[in-house]
């Protein structure tokens, strides 16, 4: 059957937010019988990947209210760290504890510590153990991942947010997940909405938590900063730049930072996945720290032995004082 034949069927209470998640397939008349029932966050009978579904048309706002709204809202009362210019993220799978001694903070991938289960998080302390860090390691749980893998969260996201509450890491960036262009505005609006849900569902759990930001179209960034600047607990929001390439993509990437940050003039930003391009970014005085993976696994993918860890450790230092030397420049 024709997916849009499909989605005519389908009924849902309006007082679900997500309809594309289990507990919304569950409150589905068609559950029984719908053969993409809790097969992804995105329930498959709604035609926002087959069709460009254009915001404002009827059928945009038929699904806005079927989706029980698609409004930005930033609830909760998020943390405002304090964190260090440079934080560098390590792979939990291998040793890293040589390479992060005397480093007050690591950044640690979600996809690295999820149970086989993949609703429950390896408590920090079985990290320590595990990697052989400093026991006062300060540790951020960074929701990253590939798409495939964030789009199962939202199977069991009750459980996965109370794993996260019990597991002891110091600090959490929220998920955030991909927008394409591809993708119609509507799509992506769906994505960018299911950001701000999983934020506040980590915050009203009482996790410490940091909201992801990110756009696609300028009123998507207008009701990102809207709903931020309303809410005075958020001082810090991050980014995920992992897939932003070199060359044009960098500049837009930097350009669009420098109209966010006069939209949130209130707000400093922790970005991820700078590797070695950290110039242009360190002379920003609202960019609040950097998380970089290429100090740590650049040295140990090219010597998996006592020379590669001893090379990691001097890139992380090395990282981390060009980072603290940054922060004393712009602050004096």
């Amino acid at each position: 059957m024709d997916p849009r034949s499909i989605s005519r069927e389908l009924h849902w209470s309006e007082e679900y937010q997500l309809a594309f998640t289990r507990d919304s397939c569950a409150s589905c008349e068609s559950h029984g019988g719908c053969p993409f029932s809790g097969t992804t966050y995105q329930c498959r009978a709604i035609p926002v990947l087959q069709d460009d579904i254009q915001p404002g048309s009827p059928e945009a706002h038929y699904w806005i209210r079927q989706l029980g709204g698609l409004d930005i809202r930033a609830q909760g009362q998020f943390a405002a760290p304090s964190l260090p210019g440079a934080l560098p993220q390590v792979a939990v799978q291998h040793a890293a504890g040589p390479a992060t001694r005397g480093v007050p903070w690591v950044a640690l991938p979600l996809s690295q510590l999820l149970r086989s289960n993949g609703s429950q998080v390896s408590p920090k302390e079985e990290i320590i153990q595990r990697t052989g860090m400093d026991n006062d390691t300060l540790t951020i749980l960074v929701m990253t991942g590939a798409d495939a893998m964030l789009s199962t969260l939202s199977n069991d996201r009750n459980s996965l947010v109370a794993s996260i509450r019990t597991s002891g890491h110091d600090l959490v960036l929220a998920p955030c997940f991909s927008i394409w262009d591809d993708h119609s505005p509507f799509h992506n609006r769906i994505q960018l909405a299911y950001i701000d849900r999983f934020g506040t569902a980590l915050v009203e759990a009482g996790v410490r938590t940091v909201p992801a930001v990110c756009s696609y179209e300028s009123a998507d960034l207008h009701d990102f900063a809207a709903a931020m600047n309303a809410n005075p607990s958020i001082e810090t929001v991050w980014l995920d730049w992992q897939t932003v390439s070199h060359g044009r993509n960098w500049r837009r990437a930097l350009g669009n930072l420098d109209a966010l940050s006069r939209l949130l003039p209130k707000v400093r930003f922790i970005i991820n996945g700078v590797s070695d391009r950290r110039q242009g970014l360190w002379e920003r005085d609202y960019v609040m720290s950097l998380i970089s993976f290429h100090e740590f696994m650049s040295a140990v993918s090219q010597n998996a032995g006592p020379e590669g860890w001893e090379a990691a450790q001097r890139n992380i230092q090395s990282f981390v004082h060009e980072g603290t030397a940054w922060r004393s420049t712009w602050r004096a």
